[in-house]
């Protein structure tokens, strides 16, 4: 067979030589340049391949290699792969996993002729980053890599047996043949398929052991959000439809739109591997405030251009509006709207998930694990402060391992795709490790404080009286936050209570431990305001002594420019100071910085300046100012009268307490018309100030 082959194509070569070379003498007096073939030797035409010598004399020619078909073998891929239940009609392959195909090909392949593959993903796919790979057909498979094996061989068709490794990045992937022979490699496009994560997988991050769990939480397309308060729990039936025609293709376009994609594309896909990642871009991506993501939140009671988000029943309708609108965000959604769309995105990838109810629910924004409530003396509630409690509020938990906390904290994680609070300059939230709630781990990511505060905050009752600006604590409630925190049961409409998940019993020892164990845990919080190019960053360090002995502390202080992931660049500013307090003493209150703020007369402090060394306290204290028409700060002990200013500056006199007698303090000052301030002696040194985002320097001394 092989020699009749051979001579077949040897006639065939002489004839179509003589035919083809004649009339381009005749026609052509410059012909084009010859073409070379993938096994190296030139022709004038690219059919055709050199065989291999077998004599000696000139060499002799196949036909090049051509794809005629490909047979994904889809249905059996997709029932051995649990995603037959997808509408679409591309090839869905779980990650991790094997799977066939066949493909025919013009002939077979010759002597010298190897096969083998290359898969890639991302527009610009890289093997460092494991978003392309190309490997051998070989005798086994690797969970560490990509593989394919050869099964079969008849005439032309050769069938595959391919794996790709149970850490490959989720996405669509593109699928080549390569054919090497003497060196060169030959391509032939096979076509394209989705990967997904694969929660059957003992080795994937997502596995999820228990059948009837993971038929719920990842294959049911149907399910219930709960809604209402503590005393009236209702319900919401929502319709996920992850399987829906083009659902699976929208949820791939969601991470292309995301920031983090338009900022690093190649970098993004390469970490499209992690769970946890995923996660996190989705719940900035579900809401539209930063990435022209897919809702648009709504509690105006307004709903003009948009649909009320009580008229929504399910995922489908607002993610193909989102599509069709060019992904602009679809109006309207609130907290349930949110869990529910982002609800289907997970299932669509893979990783389990499901909808989760709590009940008074705090919103605390200062990071103090308490939620301060206003009354008036009538018991009118008052808007005063940024912390609420809502009767309920919904989020998603997602259940994969964290491989960068450790196994105690695997399993269910909180995502937030409702816009509250900005994590990391974004509106995102989590994950978070419900494991970590429940033991008052507030100081691992992400955004654990505020999911922690959600389900364990203390509320704390004020009555304000508006008519001398005075408030008064009226009542501490350690109980009402976080309860009947809920979830559909699995295979039924029941509800199932998981609080026990969260946190221990109210009331409960353990539970106030956990408590305490977590405040203590929380850092000082670093809030940065807006910059503006050109403009300097002004800074206040807060400080307090809680020892009963004076203490004298050095702080250390640098600034460095940094991409977007961290990475440092160069340092651009460094500086150190040196601190005293005296016992209980602190230099500055979040609440003193925040009543320097007034119109267009500032006063900021941005540092501490030291002073000439001489016995305390008469050098050993610090001032600052506030306008005098806002209410007096703790420990108000100290005027200061400004003079007139000129252009020389203007001086300051200070009526200080009788044991800093003498102290005399100067400044220079942007002009501004006389005014008189209050100061407080609040510890530390002297400070600089700025008038009016001026940078100045005042003086004391004694």
């Amino acid at each position: 067979m092989g020699n009749r082959l051979r001579s077949a194509c040897y006639a065939q070569s002489r004839s179509l030589k003589f035919n083809v070379i004649r009339p381009r003498r005749l026609a052509l007096p410059q012909p084009a340049p010859p073409k070379s073939c993938p096994c190296g030797n030139v022709h004038l035409s690219p059919r055709y391949h050199p065989l291999p010598s077998r004599t000696s004399g000139p060499p002799f020619c196949l036909t090049a290699l051509e794809l005629q078909s490909v047979n994904w073998q889809a249905t059996s891929n997709r029932q051995a792969h649990h995603t037959d239940r997808f509408s679409s009609r591309e090839l869905i392959l779980r990650r991790g996993q094997s799977f066939s195909f066949s493909f025919s090909l013009n002939r077979g392949l010759g002597d010298g002729e190897s096969l083998g593959f290359i898969v890639s993903t991302g527009p610009y796919p890289s093997e460092s980053a494991r978003t392309k790979a190309v490997f051998p057909v070989s005798n086994g498979t690797s969970r560490g890599g990509w593989s394919a094996q050869l099964v079969s061989k008849q005439d032309n068709i050769l069938t595959i047996s391919m794996a790709s490794p149970v850490n490959a990045p989720v996405g669509v992937y593109t699928l080549s043949a390569q054919i090497s022979s003497r060196g060169k490699d030959f391509i032939l496009k096979l076509g394209t398929f989705i990967l997904l994560f694969n929660p059957w997988l003992p080795e994937d991050g997502v596995f999820m052991n228990n059948h009837a769990e993971r038929e719920e939480y990842v294959q049911e397309d149907a399910g219930i959000i709960y809604v209402g308060s503590t005393n009236r729990i209702g319900m919401v039936g929502w319709n996920f439809g992850q399987f829906e025609e083009g659902i699976l293709n929208i949820c791939l376009s969601i991470l292309d739109h995301s920031l983090n994609f338009r900022r690093d594309p190649a970098t993004d896909v390469a970490r499209r591997s992690d769970p946890k990642y995923v996660g996190r871009v989705l719940s900035a991506m579900v809401n539209g405030n930063d990435e022209n993501g897919v809702l648009s939140g709504n509690w105006s009671g307004n709903y003009t251009g948009g649909l009320d988000p009580r008229n929504w029943n399910g995922s489908v309708e607002i993610l193909k509006e989102w599509k069709k609108s060019g992904f602009r965000p679809v109006r309207y959604g609130q907290c349930w709207v949110f869990a529910g769309t982002l609800n289907t995105v997970l299932r669509c990838f893979g990783i389990p998930s499901r909808v989760v109810t709590n009940f008074n629910s705090a919103h605390d924004t200062d990071r103090n694990l308490s939620v301060d409530v206003y009354y008036d003396p009538y018991g009118n509630p008052i808007e005063k402060g940024s912390d609420s409690v809502w009767n309920f509020h919904v989020w998603n938990e997602g259940w994969f391992v964290r491989t960068d906390l450790g196994p105690s904290y695997n399993g269910w994680q909180v995502l937030d795709a409702t816009p509250q609070e900005r994590s990391q300059g974004v509106f995102q939230c989590g994950p978070a490790s419900v494991a970590a709630v429940r033991e008052g781990d507030v100081n691992l990511d992400f955004d654990m404080p505020f999911v922690f505060a959600e389900v364990n905050a203390d509320r704390i009752t004020w009555i304000y009286d508006a008519s001398n600006n005075t408030q008064k604590q009226n009542a501490s409630d350690t109980h009402s936050i976080g309860r009947y925190i809920s979830t559909k049961a699995v295979g039924s409409n029941s509800r199932v209570d998981i609080t026990e998940k969260y946190k221990y019993p109210e009331g409960s020892s353990q539970e106030r431990q956990v408590f305490q164990k977590a405040l203590g845990k929380l850092k000082p919080h670093a809030a940065f305001g807006a910059t503006s190019v050109g403009k300097e960053v002004n800074m206040a360090l807060l400080l307090k002594n809680l020892t009963s002995d004076m203490k004298t502390v050095t702080v250390n202080m640098t600034a460095w420019t940094i991409v977007y992931n961290g990475t440092l660049v160069h340092e651009v500013w460094k500086d150190s100071i040196t601190i005293s307090l005296d016992p209980k003493e602190g230099n500055l209150s979040c609440d003193e910085v925040s009543q320097l703020v007034s119109g267009d007369r500032v006063v900021l402090v941005l540092g501490f300046l030291m002073l000439n060394p001489g016995p305390p306290p008469s050098s050993s204290r610090c001032y600052f100012c506030y306008p005098s028409h806002l209410p007096p700060p703790p420990h108000s002990e100290s005027l200061f009268r400004f003079d007139p200013p000129t252009q020389k500056g203007c001086n300051v006199q200070a009526v200080m307490p009788e044991n800093l007698g003498g102290t005399e303090t100067h400044g220079r000052w942007e002009g501004s018309e006389e005014k008189q301030w209050k100061a407080g002696a609040l510890g530390g040194f002297a400070c600089r100030c700025a008038h009016i985002g001026k940078i100045l320097q005042a003086v004391m001394k004694s």
